[in-house]
């Protein structure tokens, strides 16, 4: 990347934290909707660990160094079962029962705080297959049933779901993907909706998918408002070694999205992820205005942030969880 692209990309957040102070989410005072978003965490900043360039117990020693250093605020959102009975989210000193069991109190604890019966909650469930075209799940006809112990995870899997119900509080359970907020007229009356950003999405046709999506539905670009919710940026969100193989790994191109793409002695591919500024372009490239969209700069993985970071967590060996995003609606 030449110097002076470089220093522009630098500084492309300092720009977006600019444009956020004009938002309709800064100054509209009857906006349509409020995004809140649990804290993992809060302390010191991590110790950067190398497990390639470090022995054993000099990571072990440094883990337990950064866990002491940080306090737990909201604690693992995720209450995902897998198949076989195990939990693959939350603190790894716990046994699979008692990881749930701090999931469900930590969810049930955070909606009680922000005063929201978690029956009226719909939690989508992310789709993990990015080599078909974005699913889009309607929450008004996909209730699932409320249990009594933790929010309605919707049945159908997808990356995209809408309500026109503003009683309902969408949510969702991200770590770096960024989410994006949505409500805008439609023929239908107002829509209001949540969209999923994990990386592979966005390098797979998602933003193209969304586009087709909003038209479907009737989205009125006019009155669109959109917040998205922080994510991984590229400084921090490194892939070393990455092998495309045309299906849920695509190629990486420099861009919005990737950055820094070099090419390995081995064929694999090395670039930098930023999933948060290339979902902000694609809301302008869809011709939305810069005080109709607001843009959550944190960078979910760096080693100050409070928030759960599926890259962090891999590279740190540290605990993988989740956070939560709630949306309440206005009409």
């Amino acid at each position: 990347m030449e110097t002076s692209k470089a220093h522009a990309f630098e500084r492309r957040y300092d720009r977006i934290d600019e444009l956020n102070k004009a938002s309709f989410y800064m100054n509209d005072a009857f906006r349509p909707f409020d995004v809140m978003m649990s804290v993992h965490s809060a302390g010191r900043p991590r110790e950067k660990i190398d497990k390639d360039g470090m022995s054993s117990e000099e990571v072990e020693r440094l883990n337990s160094k950064n866990k002491a250093a940080r306090f737990i605020l909201g604690g693992n959102m995720s209450t995902v079962v897998l198949p076989d009975g195990k939990v693959p989210y939350g603190p790894t000193d716990m046994d699979d029962e008692g990881r749930l069991a701090d999931a469900r109190a930590n969810m049930n604890r955070y909606f009680e705080s922000i005063g929201v019966d978690p029956a009226q909650a719909r939690v989508l469930n992310p789709e993990r297959d990015y080599s078909t075209p974005l699913t889009v799940v309607n929450a008004d006809e996909d209730h699932g049933e409320y249990n009594g112990m933790q929010p309605v995870r919707l049945e159908k899997s997808g990356d995209f779901v809408y309500t026109f119900n503003p009683e309902i509080v969408l949510a969702v359970r991200p770590a770096d993907c960024p989410i994006a907020v949505f409500t805008s007229e439609t023929p239908d009356g107002r829509i209001y909706g949540m969209i999923h950003f994990a990386w592979r999405g966005p390098a797979s046709g998602q933003f193209e998918d969304m586009a087709r999506a909003f038209s479907q539905l009737g989205v009125d670009t006019d009155s669109l408002n959109v917040y998205v919710t922080p994510g991984g940026h590229a400084e921090d969100y490194q892939f070393a070694r990455y092998v495309p193989d045309g299906k849920n790994n695509p190629k990486p191109v420099e861009g919005a999205l990737f950055t820094n793409v070099r090419t390995n002695d081995d064929g694999s591919y090395a670039f930098g992820i930023d999933t948060p500024y290339a979902v902000y372009k694609a809301f302008l490239d869809l011709g939305l205005k810069p005080e109709r969209l607001f843009l959550d700069t944190s960078d979910t993985n760096s080693l100050e942030s409070g928030y759960g970071s599926h890259s962090r967590a891999m590279r740190q060996g540290e605990d993988n969880v989740r956070d939560l995003v709630t949306v309440q609606l206005h009409s």
